[in-house]
């Protein structure tokens, strides 16, 4: 009895196939070598949620709320950087080099700490200095240029 189960099991299994292929059901990741479930529920096919603790790239902040075609390839998933240029336009024309994570953070591109990355430059911030409007010192800023013009005092204090 044993073999006429699996027969028909098998049968059945052939039959859902063809009729999910004939039906447009063919996986549309075409180089993914992961079980459909890993990522899709059974219940809701486009409640998706994956992991990507369990990658080299976990999902911090406001990643977290990405949608996933909007880094990768819906072809194939391994197609992709982390690099942030790869999926944020650099507004520094690349002036500022490729270690974004030294000035932004996950939180959002505006949100950074001022007084941290000026104690690694040659003009650490300090007391009043803190409170001033970045513009007011990095005058081509809205080019992506962050270079001090100069930093001797009385260009700013007469």
């Amino acid at each position: 009895m044993k073999p006429k189960v699996l027969a028909i099991a098998v049968e059945l299994l052939a039959t859902f196939t063809l009729y999910a292929v004939v039906n447009g059901q063919e996986s549309p990741h075409k180089n993914l070598n992961l079980n459909c479930e890993v990522c899709h529920r059974a219940t809701e096919w486009t409640d998706v949620r994956f992991n990507h603790d369990r990658t080299k790239f976990p999902l911090e902040e406001r990643h977290r709320n990405v949608p996933c075609k909007s880094c990768h390839n819906i072809e194939d998933f391994s197609n992709v950087t982390s690099e942030c240029a790869s999926c944020h336009p650099d507004v520094h024309q690349a002036k500022m080099g490729n270690d974004c994570e030294r000035c932004h953070g996950f939180k959002g591109w505006e949100v950074f700490n001022v007084e941290e990355i000026h104690a690694n430059t040659q003009f650490p911030l300090m007391g009043k200095h803190t409170l001033v409007d970045c513009q007011s010192c990095h005058v081509n800023q809205q080019q992506g240029d962050f270079a001090l013009l100069t930093s001797e005092c009385v260009s700013c204090h007469q």
